[in-house]
Parts: structure tokens; C-alpha cells; sequence
């Protein structure tokens, strides 16, 4: 995959770009990110410094449109959890958590909700 996204609390916002993912750290002094990727959506997520919350963009329009996150440190004490756009669920839950290093989830849109695949 050409085109991949490292997340990490650290990450400054201006090498960012608006309108797909929001990232959220839990920590005190959390920030808030997006991310827009292209064609190959390969999210490499690091949660050495904290948990965090990926919010997916919105299922509806994109049918067929998949993201793979997989967790790339190895605090198994961080967990990552993906939040489905405001009531979008992910195999019918509101989250999917990513609790341990090189674990991975894809989701795809069916034009409504994500599911793992």
C-alpha cells in the first residue's frame, strides 16, 4: 500500500489534512486531528503515550470504501478504539477496540455502517 498515515498524539496538526479521520487522544491536553487519504487506507495508529479514539468518516456515499488500522506500539496498556460516525456502527457496535501490537482491523462501508472484514 503507497499511501499510509502514521497517528501518534504528538503529531502536528499542520501536517495534516482536513475532513476524513478525527483522532482524539484521551490524556489531559488531548488534541484533535483529521487525516484525508487517498486510494490505499492503511492507518498505522501509535498509542505509546495514550489511548485513542478514531472517529470513522461517514459510511453513507462511499459504499466499498475500506481503511485498514493497525497498532504499531507495544503499550498494551494503550488501547485504540474505532467510533463509528455519530450513530454508524461497526458490526452493529458503536466502537471496535485495537488492544495489542500489530493487531489490525479492517472495516468497509455499505453505504450506511462499516464492517469488519
Amino acid at each position: 500500500m503507497s499511501d499510509c498515515f502514521i497517528v501518534h498524539k504528538d503529531l502536528p496538526q499542520t501536517d495534516l489534512h482536513p475532513n476524513k479521520f478525527t483522532i482524539v487522544t484521551n490524556e489531559s491536553g488531548s488534541v484533535a486531528l483529521s487525516q484525508d487519504l487517498d486510494e490505499n487506507h492503511l492507518v498505522k495508529v501509535d498509542a505509546s503515550i495514550g489511548a485513542i479514539i478514531v472517529t470513522l468518516p461517514s459510511a453513507i456515499g462511499i459504499k466499498g470504501q475500506t481503511y485498514t488500522f493497525v497498532k504499531i506500539d507495544s503499550n498494551n496498556s494503550n488501547f485504540i478504539t474505532l467510533d463509528g460516525y455519530l450513530t454508524e456502527t461497526i458490526d452493529g457496535n458503536l466502537s471496535e477496540q485495537i488492544k495489542k501490537q500489530w493487531e489490525a482491523i479492517t472495516v468497509m462501508s455499505d453505504n450506511s455502517n462499516w464492517y469488519m472484514i
